[in-house]
Parts: C-alpha cells; sequence; structure tokens
C-alpha cells in the first residue's frame, strides 16, 4: 500500500548483514523528512531499522517499504509516549534495568522525531495503516 500522507522524503540504505545482540539481522539506515515549502520541512529524521533475516531472498536482503518503516516508527513513538514503569509493563522489560531504560530514552527520541515530522492526524493515520 504506497503511504497517502503527501510531501515524505524516504531514504533507506543497506548497511549489511549484522551479528550483535545475539540477533543475526539486517541493518538499513532511513532517513525521513518532508520536502521544502511543508509546514513540517526542515527537520530529518536519521535512524537505524533492522530486518531479521527471513526477509531475504536467495539471502539477499528485501528492502523494507515506507510504509512498514513508518509504521514501525510510529509504533516506537507510541512507546516513548507512556511512562517508564507503563513501557515495561507493556513490552516486557525490567524496570531494574538500565538497557531497559536505554531502550526507553531511545524510544522516546523517536517520539520527538515523529511530532517533528508529522502532525497528529498523520501519526493517526500512520498508526492504523492508513498511509
Amino acid at each position: 500500500m504506497a503511504t497517502k500522507i503527501d510531501n515524505i522524503c524516504f531514504d533507506i540504505t543497506f548497511i549489511g548483514k549484522v551479528d550483535n545482540d545475539d540477533w543475526s539481522h539486517f541493518l538499513w539506515r532511513v532517513s525521513v523528512s518532508r520536502e521544502k515549502g511543508h509546514k513540517k520541512a526542515g527537520f530529518t529524521y536519521v535512524t537505524d531499522y533492522k530486518t531479521g533475516l527471513g526477509l531475504s531472498t536467495n539471502g539477499e536482503a528485501l528492502k523494507p517499504t515506507q510504509d512498514d518503516v513508518l509504521q514501525s516508527l510510529v509504533l516506537d513513538h507510541d512507546a516513548g509516549e507512556c511512562s517508564f514503569y507503563d513501557f515495561c509493563s507493556d513490552y516486557g522489560y525490567s524496570e531494574d534495568f538500565f538497557s531497559s531504560f536505554e531502550m526507553y530514552r531511545k524510544c522516546g527520541v523517536t517520539t520527538r522525531a515523529i511530532k517533528k515530522l508529522f502532525t497528529k492526524e498523520e501519526i493517526e493515520m500512520l498508526r492504523f495503516g492508513e498511509q
């Protein structure tokens, strides 16, 4: 499904296959911004995006779609909107580990970026797959 949200500049670059955190995956670098002249223009969010090795054909990584990446970023946005305690409870993290707080903090970074890139209405569209 192609996005219905106008004026999105989206770029995804394959970085390579990575083996870390006890998980082998494909790593991508994603850049999202709004076109010049859009009321949300002037900010570019660059982040890493990971896909499992199962998303491949003959060992070649399948490039994620813009819709897949944007919906994933909105899910991270939503995780960053709740309190740390709710985050741990909702996503199965322990409140006692620094790594849990670090993951929560990363979601907060995405929350702020998504709010800079999209209106509330657009975030709702992305959340519910109406892009």
